[in-house]
């Protein structure tokens, strides 16, 4: 399993992964933005999440994940940063490059929903999705519109999982 070094600038009172400034939050905090922005965007505030995860983890996987490397050792990579950060791990056993199945039981953002706010309707891994779509992209070596990734189950509503289930595109 290889650590991934998160620097700190003083002089810029900044953390650092690969180049990219780098934000810890705990989970409750990450929620009540994630509330927030629920509330004022409503059904858009998904989409925007999803993108804006893809954005912010596309480059640093990029960075970290060598072009050499085999496409397990490129998920293993990414795998661990994520669990690495305090995000949760995965299950990828059902993931191949045609796509297939991802699931998690220690979902930051599913657990943290719970913690704070209890059960909900909809799916709350949204930032999972953009992640899981650039460590996909990034290890299969395909475009962003060529992977989709949707959650269909998740903690936060009761279910004993969260599974996405990503889809590549020829």
């Amino acid at each position: 399993m290889t650590h991934h070094t998160v620097t700190f600038d003083p002089d810029a009172n900044q953390a650092l992964l690969v180049d990219s400034s780098m934000v810890f939050h705990c989970h409750y905090y990450n929620c009540a933005i994630h509330k927030s922005i629920e509330n004022s965007l409503s059904t858009q505030a998904a989409e925007l999440f999803h993108q804006s995860a893809f954005a912010a983890t596309q480059p640093q996987l990029s960075a970290i994940i060598d072009s050499t490397d085999s496409p397990l050792t490129r998920l293993s990579k990414g795998l661990t940063l994520f669990k690495q950060l305090g995000f949760g791990s995965f299950d990828t056993q059902g993931l191949n490059a045609s796509g297939g199945t991802v699931t998690s039981v220690s979902s930051h953002y599913a657990l943290g929903w719970l913690a704070q706010y209890g059960l909900r309707e909809t799916p709350v891994c949204q930032f999972v999705e953009g992640y899981l779509q650039a460590l996909v992209s990034v290890t299969y070596d395909l475009s962003e519109q060529q992977v989709s990734v949707k959650e269909t189950s998740c903690l936060a509503m009761g279910d004993s999982e969260c599974c996405f289930v990503i889809t590549v595109q020829g």
